[in-house]
Parts: structure tokens; sequence; C-alpha cells
């Protein structure tokens, strides 16, 4: 089993190839030992969303036996007691930051969240902790929110949807305020979502499409490593010949011609609330009507921390501030807004605070905490193109379905082969990728022991960049990966599991967003048909070859019973709930993990001289430590006995799992708003690392949520 440190050492090890305006420590990722998990009115880690403290008995049910629930809700309640132990006792500071997706697509804006409950409501609370502070000290609410319209700034200054939602928040909706005491707190909205419009404020056109092109020579250069990888290795002639065809460059160019790349991928979804660098929520429930004391269909988790993992998420919204105070002019879609809270509502454009400094000598406890997130805009060197940085992620996912897709012709030995491959160049350690480039050409040589050397040290070396020789494309773009720490920190810790994996996602696949245009371009570039038709759904090929280490490592377990066990969404083709649904198939996903196993049982059978050579090669970067994979004949017995794929609550279209969580070996925890499947937004979570609070949360949500599942028999593969 890999731990919280191993995972912060890998992030730290990342981190250090890059220069110090790259580097993401204390941004997107930062581990903290000086905290106690809840807070002293609720010291559950978790909050078990809608139902908290436990499952009641007409769960599932259905339209005409609902649970019944009432305010406030188990979010609301925990937002409360959240910012009540955050609370300076000496009433000489109050910074909050709050974070949240917030849907405007809805009739009803989501203030009523806030304000249900009158004087005890969630509102009443934030402007009672703001007016009981010292007059002479300003206290400060941020919010960070975010949606995938296109059409914010209107929202806010025409029809007033955005701007009424906060006056009704903080106001008494006629525009009065409902401080008594101090009469300089203020509160900052920032909407991030990063857009670039055709034409900026200066006339110039936005540099999308253009970057977008100059990145396909870094392409063609990535397939030319691929094909040093592989030419004239043992037994690779059909895979050479296969890889002599596939034209990266020309697929990634259809996919800028439909505009599949250019789609507004980025804004916040992250959801937090942080206070006084004392206490911190973050989880996968929003601050909208759907959480609030009468609703009960959505089952989500949020956690609780008092102690410095609230700095940390304090330092996540920073990040965030500091590109809303100083938003591009290409971005169309992004803005702030700031008002005095003693005053009527007079919406400016001021600057928000920054972070103050906050005292770390109070004890709060031993429990140690790994904070990761997704965090957005170019850094470093890259500033100046201004686009989110998840657009780098979205590249990879694109290039990984489309190997996948390309080569199913060549059999699912070659398909799998192929895209272990691709992942394998595209790790994050360009030096340990140059090594292995070395020891291919040595094994060409007919001279092994070097590799086997290599392989057996205990200690890698460490990444250098002037070698020469090493190809990463995350160097010559300058783009950190530690952008996306919480998806590398799940492939990782997924990946090295040695005993079990529970995932409760709303799904793994991402759905066809990008419409018919995009799909029907490359199916008729590729001549693609059924079966082998590409549907849309973008697959995470990195979780995927996790999932088959992770198998692979725990199938000889002395237990005889390890196994990954996953909860998805229902499972509904009427469209009732839209994007709470899950419409991909289980049996696809089996299929595409299958392919993928056996693509690392044949890759392994292509040396002698090196065993698991190749395999090997997705573990360059210590994403993942070195384990046999599964003999190609035993694939189809382990994944169908030992990867259950479940539907939340019975498969009824009454209930929605919307959980975004990994537990690993009955020890790590991840709770926090990052999906599994392929996504590129904004994100925040946490990690934890306790056996006893692991048992607890499975006493507490994951038995019954488990129980209250089904294995469904209507998904083929597709």
């Amino acid at each position: 089993m890999t731990s919280i440190d191993d995972l912060a050492r890998r992030l730290e090890q990342i981190d250090s190839n890059f220069d110090k305006d790259t580097q993401l420590k204390g941004q997107s990722f930062d581990k903290t030992e000086n905290n106690s998990f809840g807070v002293p009115d609720s010291t559950d880690f978790t909050v078990f969303l809608s139902f908290e403290p436990q499952w009641p008995d007409k769960v599932p049910g259905n339209s005409a036996d609902d649970a019944p629930t009432k305010f406030p809700s188990p979010l609301q309640r925990a937002f409360k007691q959240v910012l009540k132990a955050g609370l300076d006792t000496d009433k000489k500071k109050c910074f909050i930051d709050l974070a949240t997706l917030f849907d405007l697509t809805t009739p009803s804006p989501p203030s009523g969240f806030f304000t249900e409950g009158g004087q005890e409501s969630v509102a009443s609370a934030l402007l009672s902790a703001v007016d009981e502070i010292d007059p002479e000290v300003q206290p400060v609410i941020r919010i960070v929110c975010g949606e995938w319209s296109d059409d914010a700034p209107s929202k806010w200054e025409e029809d007033g949807k955005w701007r009424k939602t906060f006056e009704e928040i903080f106001w008494d909706g006629q525009g009065k305020s409902r401080l008594k005491k101090n009469k300089k707190a203020i509160v900052c909205v920032g909407y991030y979502r990063p857009i670039l419009a055709t034409v900026n404020k200066e006339g110039t056109y936005a540099p999308t499409e253009q970057w977008l092109k100059d990145r396909l020579g870094d392409v063609t250069n990535l397939v030319k490593q691929l094909n040093s990888f592989v030419t004239g290795l043992p037994n690779t002639e059909r895979l050479t010949s296969a890889m002599q065809k596939f034209d990266a460059a020309s697929y990634l160019t259809t996919l800028i011609k439909s505009g599949y790349l250019q789609k507004h991928i980025s804004w916040n979804h992250g959801k937090v609330l942080a206070v006084n660098g004392k206490t911190m929520m973050t989880g996968g429930g929003n601050y909208w009507n759907c959480y609030k004391g009468d609703q009960h269909d959505i089952i989500d988790q949020q956690a609780k921390v008092t102690g410095e993992a609230a700095i940390s998420a304090h330092r996540w919204a920073d990040y965030f501030w500091d590109y809303l105070n100083n938003i591009p002019g290409s971005d169309s879609q992004s803005f702030r807004r700031s008002a005095n809270l003693s005053e009527p509502p007079k919406w400016t454009e001021a600057v928000a605070p920054r972070l103050p400094t906050f005292a770390k000598d109070i004890r709060y406890g031993n429990k140690k905490v790994l904070t990761v997130s997704r965090i957005g805009d170019w850094h470093g060197k890259m500033k100046g193109v201004a686009y989110p940085i998840g657009i780098v992620d979205a590249l990879r996912d694109a290039l990984l379905n489309g190997v996948y897709l390309y080569f199913h012709n060549g059999g699912p030995r070659q398909q799998g082969a192929m895209t272990i491959l691709t992942y394998a160049i595209l790790t994050e350690d360009g030096e340990a990728l140059r090594r292995l480039t070395e020891a291919a050409t040595n094994i060409k040589r007919g001279v092994g022991g070097a590799v086997l050397d290599w392989f057996a040290s205990l200690t890698r070396p460490e990444p250098s960049l002037e070698k020469q020789g090493s190809f990463n494309p995350y160097q010559t773009l300058n783009v950190n990966p530690n952008a996306w720490a919480s998806r590398f920190a799940r492939v990782c810790a997924i990946a090295n599991a040695k005993e079990s994996v529970i995932l409760c996602q709303h799904r793994l696949a991402c759905p066809p967003y990008a419409g018919e245009k995009v799909t029907n371009l490359l199916n008729e570039k590729w001549r693609l048909q059924d079966p082998n038709k590409w549907d849309g759904y973008l697959w995470p090929f990195d979780l995927l070859i996790a999932f088959g280490y992770a198998l692979a490592r725990t199938r000889n377990t002395k237990t005889g019973s390890a196994k990954i066990t996953i909860v998805l969404a229902t499972h509904c083709q009427d469209g009732t709930r839209g994007d709470w649904e899950d419409k991909a198939s289980i049996g696809d996903l089996k299929k595409k993990l299958k392919v993928v196993m056996r693509g690392m049982a044949h890759l392994n059978s292509f040396t002698r001289l090196v065993p698991s050579f190749f395999t090997n090669a997705a573990a360059a970067a210590d994403v993942f430590t070195h384990v046999d994979p599964v003999p190609e004949n035993l694939i189809d017995k382990v994944v169908d006995e030992r990867f259950i794929v479940k539907r939340a609550l019975g498969n009824i279209k009454w209930y929605y799992n919307h959980c975004k969580i990994v537990c690993v070996d009955g020890r790590l925890l991840y709770v926090g708003s990052d999906n599994a499947y392929p996504s590129f937004n904004e994100e925040h979570g946490v990690w934890i690392e306790d056996a006893a609070e692991v048992d607890s949360w499975k006493k507490k949500f994951w038995n019954g949520m488990e129980a209250r599942a089904v294995v469904p028999t209507d998904e083929p593969e597709k």
C-alpha cells in the first residue's frame, strides 16, 4: 500500500523538475500534520448527505415512499458547525473562504440553501459571525464560484440573476443591511470561468486555436519517441507497422477543426468552506438548493477538518483570487465584484483582499492530511497564454482515447499495448523516460545488465532536466502535472493497492458533451464502424491502467478476497435527471479494462532479458511500483470475479450518487470534488490515512451504500 507520505513525496518530486515560478506545492497540493478530524460539535471526519448520521429504513424507496427530511440538511448543519468552530473567540479576525459550483440554469436561484431557516439559516450564521467582530476590524467573506454557461456577465449585469442571488443571501431582500455593529465587513464574489473570446478587448484574436496548432509538432515528437521505444525489439513488428500509420497530429487536427478542444472546458467545481485558518470542509456537495433541508435525493459526502489543512484550503482559494484580481483581457467570462455588507448593495470591481497570515503555533492534533486539487490558469513562463492549464490534460485524454480507437483493428493485445505505451511516454518524469529509452537501445544491442541493475535498484535516480535525449511533453510546454494533483494522487494510490480498492463515484466515463459533430468527424476520418465507432465518451485510461496494476497486485493476497468494488450512479436512459445519471455501460468499462490488461500481459512477453520491462514503462515516473501483470489466460476470470461494479440504490431513478470517494486498503480515504471521469475543472479534496476513521466511515456510509447497490444485467459491451 502507498501512504500519504508516499503520495506527497512523489508530488514533491514532480515539482522539483520545474522552476520556482512553476512549482505548485502549497497551491495544488500540501501535506499537513497538525490536524484533528471533524470539529468539536461533530468529530466524524465525513458528513453523509442527505441522511447523516445513518441510512433511513425507507431508502431506496420510490416517489411515494421517500424518507422524510427537514431543515437543517446535513450539509447546512455541517456548514454552521465548521463556521462556529473556526470563529475567533477574541473577535479580532474573521476571514472566510467559500467555493462552490452555482447552477444558474434552474428557475429558482441557489440562495435557498443559505436563506432557508430564517434566523437559524446559514446566511444568518455567516452574518452573525462578521457582525460580532471588533468594529475596528474588517471581516472578509470571499466566494469563488463558477458554472458552465457562457453568459455569466449578463446574468450579473442585465437580468441580475447572479447579483440578486447574493443580495438575497446577505441583505434583507429589500436592499437593507442586516448588520448591526460592524461597518467594515465586505463580501467578494469571484466568478472563475476562464474562456477565450474570439476577439479580446484589444481587438486581437485570442490564441487558442493557434496555440493548439503549435502543439502538433510536440505530438509528432511524442510519436517519434514511441517509435524509438518499440522499433527493433523482439516480436514488435505488428506494433511498429501499425504505429507508423498512426498520424497523431492529423487526429488532433480533426479535433481542432471540430472545435472539440476549444470548448469551454474549465470552471470552478470545488466545494470548500475555510474559516480563519482553523477549520475547513470539502467534498461533493454544492451550496445550492439541491442540498437544502427538504431535498434528499442526492447521495454525497463531505469531510471536516480542524487544523492546518484549513490554511491549505485558504491558499487554494487565494490562488484563484490572484487570477480574479488580474483577469486577462482575453477572458470574457470571469469577473469579480465586492460590496460593503453594512450598506445597501453597491457592487464594485475593487480588488479582493489576499490571504492574511495565520498562526501555526496552535496544536490541533496529530492527524496527517494531504490536500490535493486541480488548479486552472497557466504558470511561470506560460502565463501570457491565459488559458486553463487543463487543456493539456484534455489533450492527453484525447490522445489516449484516440490511440485506443485507432488500433482496434490489431486486436485487444495491440490495442491495449499501444494505449499503455502512449501513457508511458506521457509520464511525468523526463529523466526516467530517458533511462528507459537508453535501456531499450541496450536491449537491442543484446546488453541487458544495466537495465536489470536499474530496475533492481531500491531508489530511482533523481530527475534531471539537462540530460540530452530526454523528451518530456510537460517540460516542453512548461506545464507542471501537479496542476491536476488530485487526479495523479488517485491513480497512484489505486495502482499501489495491496488489499482492496473502493470507489463511490458519479461515473467513470465523461459523457459526449461535445455533441455529434465531433464524433461524426472522427468516425468518418478513420472509417470507424459499429461496434468500434466512437460514441463520444472519454475514458480515463490512466485509471484503467491503475486498475490493471491493482488487480495484479491483490490477486495473490493471503485473504484471497481482495478486489475492486465500484458503485456508480443510476443508469437511466429516459433522461429524467439528465446529468445526474450515468449512461455509459458497465459492460463497456469491463471490456476496456480487459483490453488494457491484455496489453500489459502482451508487453510483458516481449523480452526475456528484462521481465516486465514494458509494463514498468508505465511505472517510469514512480506512479506505480512494479508487479507482474495478470497472465492473459486469467484476465477474464480476474476481472469478472474481482472487479465488481454496481449501480447505486437499486438503480432506481429517484436517488442519485454524486460521491467522489476513493478508499484504498482500508486505510487511505479521499473525499473531495474531483470526479474519477475525465474532466478539467478546478477541484479540491483531501486524503487521510487512518484505519479507525475509515472503519467508522464504512459503518456509517459505505456498508449501507454497497448493500443497497445492484449489479445490473442489462449493460452489455458496446
